[in-house]
């Protein structure tokens, strides 16, 4: 799937983590087969289905995409990321490694067509891309959009964090050893270790992928979870509006856990010394 390029990284690999996702993975995997259309380098897809129960991989069966859908049993975000991954790689083993690039986006999130080929333009400076999100706020109460828009930097160098939008080459990834084996914030985890051993990060603001703010307890510390922590705040507002108490007190930026268990370092490629 998708055409030539004139970058060293001629192969992208696009990985995406679906648990009970009927309701979204057609629209999500519709928008990433248009953006890899338009990338200028061949795209494998790759959905690790993690744990679903319910028509998630009955809908794929019917799509008429090339894509690679395989079933795990983790329940957790960051193994299915790194299974995904690390099927991924073997798809394109004949592919020299250092010519690979790994997007990551998430089953409730929508790409922008030209998300891969923006990505792109940016490898031959960094090893790293991360991107922003633009929630589809729905019938979210007006005051949790505006506090979000207060504290959200959606400009290049931000410091958000999302694996609905981040991308990284081939041979840092394998580097690193993969994202962690956590339920949740394995992207800040695995970019803390891209920066701690010395990877170029790219933080930029094109191209935002347009995100769920479903209610969902499937990782509260996550940026679900975050989101309902502003709900919360949003109503602890006004009943305290209506009290006359103090204001609530507010974090900056959702709850990061400590470092999770890493898998052992796949393989690295000899194209990467």
């Amino acid at each position: 799937m998708g055409g030539q390029s004139m970058s060293k990284y001629t192969h992208a690999l696009v990985v995406i983590p679906a648990h009970d996702e009927e309701e979204h993975i057609e629209a999500c995997l519709d928008a990433i087969v248009q953006s890899a259309q338009l990338s200028g380098v061949h795209v494998e897809i790759v959905v690790a289905l993690d744990k679903c129960s319910d028509r998630t991989a009955a809908i794929l069966e019917r799509l008429p995409h090339d894509l690679h859908a395989l079933e795990f049993s983790f329940a957790m975000v960051g193994r299915s990321r790194h299974a995904g991954i690390t099927a991924g790689l073997v798809i394109l083993r004949n592919v020299p490694t250092e010519n690979i690039w790994i997007f990551n986006t998430d089953a409730d999130s929508l790409v922008p067509a030209t998300w891969i080929r923006t990505h792109l333009s940016y490898a031959a400076t960094c090893d790293v891309v991360t991107g922003t999100v633009a929630p589809d706020w729905g019938d979210a109460p007006a005051e949790v959009v505006a506090e979000y828009e207060a504290r959200y930097q959606a400009k290049p160098g931000h410091r958000h964090i999302h694996g609905a939008n981040m991308s990284f080459s081939a041979c840092a990834y394998l580097e690193v050893g993969g994202f962690p084996f956590t339920v949740e914030s394995e992207d800040v985890e695995l970019v803390d270790e891209f920066v701690h051993s010395g990877y170029r990060v790219s933080r930029i603001a094109e191209d935002p992928v347009h995100t769920s703010t479903r209610q969902s307890n499937r990782t509260p510390g996550g940026f679900s979870g975050y989101l309902e922590g502003l709900r919360g705040e949003a109503t602890l507002d006004s009943d305290a509006a209506l009290l006359g108490d103090a204001a609530p007190v507010r974090d900056a930026a959702p709850h990061r856990s400590a470092a999770p268990h890493r898998s052992a370092a796949p393989h690295r490629s000899a194209d990467c010394l």
